[in-house]
């Protein structure tokens, strides 16, 4: 009996022992992050004066007093770019009750006696890629309102037969 005496007094002093000691505690956790991102996107807006462009009966004589302002306005970091396309492949002003056209001259346009061409502080602005006019006005930052003055300048020889010769120019400002 003496055993059991003590056994149960081990068993006694384990179970308050337990009572009076404290036990650790060990909490679970776990972690993850969340990317928190803000995309502004860049916009950009194009406003044009001088949408008509049609001189009065123009006779074998050369024009430079019809312009359009472009205004450009983004919140590109980068800048825009401006350019035209014009609606005929070349960018003839074309008749197309007559099947007659005035070439697009460009860069030549002093040295031409008949043709058309768009400029930009006084330089003659080329075709390139087909239809497209490039580089009319650009910026390497954000602009608001940056205002750039197209002209619009023709020449005809004195055996231009006579009619209505146009085509479209269709602006685009784009953010680079």
């Amino acid at each position: 009996m003496k055993t059991n005496k003590m056994f149960i007094g081990l068993g006694a002093a384990a179970v308050l022992g337990a009572a009076i000691v404290p036990m650790a505690s060990y909490a679970a956790s776990d972690s993850k992050n969340v990317n928190v991102a803000l995309r502004v996107g860049s916009t950009i807006s194009l406003s044009l004066t001088g949408t008509e462009i049609s001189p009065s009966i123009f006779n074998s004589s050369s024009s430079t007093d019809l312009t359009t302002v472009a205004s450009v306005t983004t919140n590109s970091v980068t800048g825009y770019s401006l350019a035209a396309s014009t609606s005929s492949a070349d960018g003839a002003l074309v008749d197309s009750g007559i099947s007659k056209s005035i070439s697009y001259v460009g860069s030549s346009f002093a040295s031409e006696d008949e043709g058309w061409a768009l400029s930009v502080g006084g330089t003659y602005k080329d075709i390139t890629d087909g239809n497209k006019i490039n580089g009319l006005a650009s910026s390497s930052t954000s602009v608001d309102g940056d205002s750039t003055t197209i002209g619009y300048n023709f020449k005809t020889a004195g055996d231009t037969v006579s009619g209505e010769y146009s085509t479209t120019l269709t602006y685009t400002a784009t953010t680079n």
